[in-house]
């Protein structure tokens, strides 16, 4: 299929997600230009990769933003939500006014509704994405908002001290999905340059099987050929251990995020589970084989 969007450009493709969406947008005919805030700055995933090229942006700077996307004539975009410092509507204003047709969106699956206004500012996470996607929306953008479930590399920094291959379970018996950064990724390149109808414009997007944490970790270890020394740690072990985190972050870390996503799931998961199938041909990774793919970042 020829894209409809041939010329596009990648904000946040040092990350992996957006690094995968660069690939797979190239994979499907697009010229894909990567805005980045250190053009020197090397992309593991991308720099031995041919007819990538690199402009200087970030998504903080909306004259930046002006000036990359019209200096490389792009008319779709890919865009994250940043957390501080950037007024959401004179971002997406300004992407449009600059020239962009469409927009990916990389949100949050912990958006309940598919209507975004429906979050309130207690649901810390929801609610940032939510107020990205509503400013897409009053810019009269069309936009495709990817909302993924929990992200498989959450594991990493959440639960693994790499120096003493020690892992301290928080919340084990919480269950979550464990989508891939890579699977994120196709389906955003794949929606960048080949739009779904409005009647999709909101993509769930889950990995194949849901398990608990500790089962996770299990299979971890075994695809790994075991040596990684687990136990469990209590919540107020994860405060202590993390005192410099954000207290709104903390708080949705050690209330929200252990009980929220069972209902999400409900509602969500048997969609979530197929659209990677759907959209890119392919189905979503498992965690075992995600593990093998990356076995570096364990170690």
């Amino acid at each position: 299929m020829a894209p409809k969007f041939d010329t596009v450009i990648v904000f946040g493709a040092t990350g992996e997600v957006g690094s995968t969406v660069a690939l797979e947008a190239a994979k499907r005919g697009a010229k894909v230009y990567l805005a980045v805030r250190d053009p020197a700055k090397p992309i593991p995933k991308l720099d031995n990769e041919q007819g990538f090229e690199k402009v200087k942006a970030d998504l903080s700077d909306l004259e930046s933003v002006t000036a990359a996307i019209k200096q490389t004539g792009a008319k779709a975009a890919y865009l994250y939500a940043v957390m501080h410092g950037v007024d959401q509507k004179a971002l997406a204003k300004t992407v449009k006014d600059a020239g962009i047709q469409h927009a990916v969106l990389l949100s949050s699956f912990t958006i309940k509704q598919l209507d975004p206004h429906t979050t309130t500012p207690e649901e810390l996470i929801a609610h940032h994405h939510a107020e990205v996607e509503i400013a897409l929306s009053e810019a009269d953008l069309p936009y495709t908002a990817l909302r993924p479930g929990w992200f498989a590399t959450n594991l990493i920094w959440q639960d693994l001290k790499k120096d003493s291959h020690e892992v301290k379970i928080f919340v084990p018996d919480a269950k979550f999905d464990f989508i891939t950064p890579d699977d994120i990724g196709r389906v955003g390149g794949a929606t960048l340059v080949n739009p779904p109808p409005e009647s999709e414009k909101v993509v769930y997007i889950t990995g194949p099987t849901i398990m608990t944490k500790r089962e996770a970790w299990e299979q971890v270890d075994q695809t790994l050929g075991g040596g990684l020394k687990i136990s469990d740690i209590s919540v107020e072990e994860f405060k202590q251990a993390n005192s410099g985190m954000p207290q709104m972050l903390m708080n949705y870390m050690t209330k929200e995020m252990p009980v929220s996503y069972p209902d999400l799931y409900e509602d969500s998961y048997p969609l979530g589970a197929k659209n990677v199938q759907k959209y890119t041909g392919a189905p979503a990774m498992s965690l075992v084989d995600w593990v093998k793919e990356n076995r570096s970042k364990f170690e």
